[in-house]
């Protein structure tokens, strides 16, 4: 279960003081939900701005911000208000939810250099509206933003993952990323029974780091300050920064505690992963600062690229690659495979010459037979 509340919702909208124009500069104070102003006499004011009196009494609010819907608001066909700042960012149509999340659980898997690739990869998602979700209206809003379940039939896992319209971009990736991470628990955790507020936490992990790496800064402080898993999350939150976060996945498949421990991390971070078939395999990609893994193997250079040579002194190295002379820095044309490549040669040592193809992602590194 998802639970991420919109930066907005933490501000003490309730407007609990009132403010006169008067002590203030009239001209510069206008209503951010309709615009009146300036404003005279007493307003309320929120961390967003000014609300006029009129905009203060009424009763619709948005389901995002909880400030007044009073101008250029949307209506949901659930019956929900999204102002018009919000409804700015807000996603509503089921394609666009439908794309977030796949867009998510692509950044998840790359983040996370295939780690967290599903066994099972299809997703039944679903978009829900609140009533559907909530009918009775008794659920916290902690608990309304998605929902992730998993059934094994046999050697197969069929997942589903319910979310909510209207959620703005940035909280609608951290919940995606939080309940994909459901799915992958769902599949790997196997025995190991795994404390709830725990496993919500992990949840909470990974769409913190993803997060991170959209430099989405207010989601980041939502997940430190709320209490949607008792302050769980914020005992991780040091862990991973230390020990990373593959550790941390890493326990889900080989801890057996019900909640992981700083030795726990550490020793799963200094050792190899166990050797089972349900393990994720771990490929020779780009490193990731989240990812703390091993180095990759080296690429083998193809036959007709050899070192033949290393002349000179240390910061003054000439190689000859294959009759072709390169200083560092150096860009020459190179025969492969029968054609000519251009290649830049961003390296050399007293034994080795490191070369980087026009076209390639990854460095060559030769060496002096």
């Amino acid at each position: 279960m998802s639970k991420p509340l919109p930066s907005a919702l933490l501000l003490t909208i309730g407007m609990s003081f009132a403010v006169s124009a008067a002590a203030q500069n009239p001209q510069a104070v206008h209503c951010l939900a309709c615009d009146k102003g300036p404003l005279t006499g007493r307003y309320w004011k929120s961390e967003l701005g000014a609300i006029c009196e009129d905009c203060h009494k009424l009763e619709r609010r948005c389901w995002i911000c909880r400030h007044p819907a009073a101008k250029d608001y949307i209506k949901t066909p659930d019956g929900r208000y999204i102002c018009r700042r919000e409804a700015k960012n807000a996603i509503i149509s089921q394609q666009a939810v439908h794309q977030t999340f796949q867009r998510t659980r692509n950044a998840v898997k790359r983040m996370t250099r295939n780690y967290m690739a599903l066994k099972s990869p299809k997703i039944n998602v679903e978009v829900f509206s609140q009533p559907v979700w909530d009918p009775d209206g008794t659920k916290s809003a902690l608990h309304r933003q998605g929902l992730a379940t998993t059934r094994q039939v046999g050697g197969r896992f069929h997942h589903n993952v319910m979310l909510i319209s209207g959620l703005v971009n940035t909280n609608l990736i951290g919940v995606s990323a939080h309940e994909f991470t459901h799915l992958w628990i769902n599949e790997n955790r196997g025995d190991h029974k795994i404390d709830p507020q725990t496993n919500e936490a992990i949840c909470e992990m990974v769409a913190y780091k993803l997060a991170e790496t959209y430099r989405h800064h207010n989601y980041m402080k939502v997940i430190r300050e709320n209490t949607y898993t008792q302050g769980r999350a914020n005992e991780l939150l040091p862990l991973v920064n230390r020990y990373g976060l593959k550790s941390l996945l890493r326990w889900v498949l080989e801890g057996t505690g019900p909640t992981p421990s700083a030795r726990d991390l550490a020793r799963l971070r200094s050792s190899r992963p166990a050797a089972t078939a349900a393990s994720p395999t771990m490929p020779a990609t780009k490193s990731s600062p989240l990812y703390n893994s091993r180095p990759r193997a080296k690429a083998t250079p193809p036959a007709d690229l050899e070192l033949k040579g290393v002349l000179g002194a240390p910061g003054k190295y000439t190689a000859l690659i294959s009759g072709v002379m390169f200083q560092e820095g150096d860009t020459r044309t190179v025969k492969l495979q029968g054609k000519s490549i251009r290649a830049r040669c961003e390296k050399i040592t007293r034994t080795t010459a490191t070369l980087k193809l026009e076209g390639s992602k990854e460095p060559l590194e030769l060496r002096l037979n």
